[in-house]
């Protein structure tokens, strides 16, 4: 009965997507940004999630998969996104990074590799190879 006034529920599932996948999205005019900042627990061998983003509105579900590549990789995909802006992040889990695609990635952090891309693109695969 409580959850009818509160949304409890949807407190936890929120933070859950915050921490697991990374996910935040901006639907401000002036950022219109969708990030994944991937946090997909070592034990996990992949996570799916179908986000609502409201723009203009227009309702539209982005998709996002993370998965784990049989050589030790991931993969970061993210599908039907309305917003300007895609930004991805894979975190390396402390190995060397061997490849990315695509080619436009940068590594700005010890252990992640990330893309900024534009609405050129409304979907975008990002794939890391390990040492």
């Amino acid at each position: 009965m409580g959850d009818q006034y509160y949304n409890w529920d949807g407190v936890v599932a929120l933070l859950m997507l915050e921490r697991f996948a990374g996910l935040r999205f901006s639907v401000l005019e002036a950022e219109q940004v969708f990030v994944v900042r991937d946090w997909l627990p070592p034990k996990w061998n992949s996570l799916n999630v179908s986000v609502p983003v409201t723009v203009g509105g227009k309702l539209s579900w982005v998709d996002v998969a993370i998965a784990r590549t049989p050589a030790g990789g991931k993969t970061a995909s993210v599908r039907n996104n309305p917003l300007e802006h895609i930004n991805v992040d894979v975190w390396l889990e402390g190995k060397q990074l061997d490849k990315a695609s695509p080619p436009s990635f940068n590594v700005s952090e010890t252990d992640r590799v990330g893309w900024s891309l534009s609405q050129a693109a409304k979907a975008v695969v990002a794939t890391v190879s390990v040492k």
